[in-house]
């Protein structure tokens, strides 16, 4: 399962608390050019509390399939919101879909389905930014399927 995360800090200085929304399609690129970058599938938000800071993990898909996996090591900088359209079709069949880890914690049965689910994810976005095969019938269907939160 291949997936990459970058840690960061929130600071809310406001006296009121302050709700962050990364977009599906963020990407986060690899600074040394020879590692992953990563591409955020579905709107994630968070709720940073008045006059605090608050430490996000975001877990993103690998963008490139050629390219090693991310490394904790590897500085990454923010690149730019996708605008293809091919990646944003699958973003749309994703919106209400359960696919967060967090979703599945209840079992071990539950985790192997995720784990699932991410291979399959993954494989789906190399195909439209590596092999530009794209989205599909059977993708669709597939993404379809996977049950609603």
């Amino acid at each position: 399962m291949l997936k990459t995360g970058v840690a960061i800090t929130l600071r809310n200085d406001n006296n009121a608390d302050v709700q962050v929304a990364f977009p599906a399609g963020t990407i986060l690129k690899s600074r040394s050019g020879k590692l992953q970058n990563g591409i955020l599938v579905k709107k994630t938000t968070f709720l940073i509390p008045k006059n605090s800071q608050k430490r996000v993990h975001l877990f993103m898909y690998c963008g490139n399939y050629s390219r090693h996996a991310s490394s904790p090591s590897e500085i990454y900088d923010w690149s730019v919101i996708t605008t293809s359209r091919s990646l944003h079709n699958l973003f749309d069949l994703l919106i209400d879909k359960k696919i967060n880890i967090e979703q599945y914690l209840s079992s071990r049965s539950e985790i192997e389905k995720y784990a699932n689910i991410v291979n399959k994810i993954q494989s789906i976005i190399w195909q439209i930014t590596d092999w530009e095969h794209g989205l599909t019938e059977s993708d669709k269907k597939y993404l379809e399927a996977l049950p609603i939160e």
